[in-house]
């Protein structure tokens, strides 16, 4: 299994899309209670349910890792991760947590790959998707917190601060997964 590790706006559901539209990757679809973004789509962005439904299925067992986080407008989001979508050949975007959560599992054939932008770059890109300043400034903190000990827990890391290379981005991640397979 390839996990997608990066902080905010580094270009994670990009190069997951590039990876599944190219190199046939299989993509799990996770969990949210967060709203939809524009453009996005039901079961194939996120599986978008209810705070309530959530809460129900992750006391029954069904996720193998969830996490929240508590945005600027102080809504609390949570997402989560099946336990029966979890097979090789397939592709996931994690946090940090959730990354290192799968890895404890040893029965998983998991390749863990770190993307990142600058500050900079990250600050654009979430400024150009419609998140407020607030917002914004909250995610880049966060990211700080939650990426401090990343390195430990990735097999690859790569910066993506200039997307005309998402092409290249994708050819050494499958690259780099096929060998980590052999």
């Amino acid at each position: 299994m390839l996990i997608l590790c990066g902080c905010t706006a580094s270009g994670k559901s990009t190069i997951l899309n590039k990876l599944v539209n190219t190199y046939g990757y299989e993509s799990i679809v996770t969990f949210t209670t967060r709203p939809k973004r524009e453009g996005e789509e039901d079961d194939v962005d996120y599986h978008y349910i209810t705070n309530e439904y959530f809460d129900s299925l992750n006391e029954e067992g069904f996720f193998a890792e969830t996490t929240s986080y508590t945005v600027a407008n102080g809504e609390t989001w949570k997402y989560g991760t099946a336990r029966t979508d979890l097979k090789d050949d397939r592709i996931i975007i994690l946090n940090p947590y959730g990354n290192k959560k799968l890895r404890e599992d040893k029965t998983l054939n998991i390749t863990a790959v770190r993307l990142f932008a600058s500050h900079g770059e990250t600050w654009n890109r979430l400024r150009s998707r419609g998140d407020s300043s607030d917002e914004a400034a909250r995610r880049i903190e966060a990211d700080k917190k939650d990426f401090e000990d990343i390195d430990e827990y990735v097999d690859l890391t790569i910066r993506t601060d200039s997307f005309w290379e998402i092409d290249k981005i994708a050819y050494l991640i499958d690259k780099f997964y096929s060998l980590r397979k052999e």
